[in-house]
């Protein structure tokens, strides 16, 4: 994630593309965490 420009717009754009709400996000140097409410489409997103 270091100097990856749009590197969260990417992780966002695959939940947007699943309607699934992110509820709380946390970040590091080399990490994003979240958590979301609704796993219905959990495989797909992985």
């Amino acid at each position: 994630m270091v100097n990856a420009y749009g590197f969260l717009s990417k992780i966002f754009s695959i939940f947007e593309k699943y309607k699934t709400s992110v509820d709380i996000v946390t970040t590091s140097e080399v990490s994003v965490s979240m958590t979301i409410d609704n796993n219905s489409c959990i495989d797909e997103i992985l």
